[in-house]
Order: structure tokens, then C-alpha cells, then sequence
């Protein structure tokens, strides 16, 4: 997982390193979840009627509002969010 130089090799022994691999692994499933679920609400959202009016603003808001949110989580994540263009 890490390029250690040689005077550092033992802190790479497996024992030492389990519990940062578990955790990393804990971090990266519930990353895929907040990500799957901010992509099922952003979806929602942006088939949902745009109304008008407030109501049409609200929708607009919430569909940029959960964009955002998903860059965010992209970005967290090491990647590049990877989203359609907005039409305006």
C-alpha cells in the first residue's frame, strides 16, 4: 500500500497496518453508499414536475443542492465527479 524507504520497512508489517486496511475499507463502503444514495435523490429530483413559481425554484435548489453534495463526495473519494450537464 505505501512505498516505504528501506529504514522504514517494519512499519509496514501486515499487523501493524490490518486495522488502517479495515478502516479504509469501512471509509470507501460507506462512501459508495452516500454516493448511491445522493444519486438516487438527485435522479428523483431532477424527474420530479419543476411546478411554478417557489415550487420550481425549490426543485431547482434541491437539484443543485444534491450536485454539489455529490461532487463533494467525489472529490472525498479520490475521483472525479463524473456528472451531466446541467440544463439551464
Amino acid at each position: 500500500m505505501f512505498d516505504l524507504p528501506d529504514h522504514l520497512a517494519p512499519k509496514a508489517d501486515p499487523a501493524l497496518i490490518a486495522q488502517d486496511e479495515r478502516h479504509f475499507a469501512a471509509m470507501a463502503q460507506s462512501l459508495a453508499q452516500l454516493t448511491a444514495e445522493l444519486s438516487d435523490r438527485l435522479d428523483a429530483a431532477r424527474r420530479a414536475p419543476g411546478g411554478k413559481g417557489r415550487q420550481a425554484v425549490d426543485r431547482d435548489e434541491e437539484v443543485r443542492r444534491l450536485t454539489a453534495r455529490l461532487c463533494e463526495v467525489a472529490i472525498s473519494a479520490g475521483s472525479t465527479p463524473k456528472l451531466p450537464r446541467l440544463r439551464m
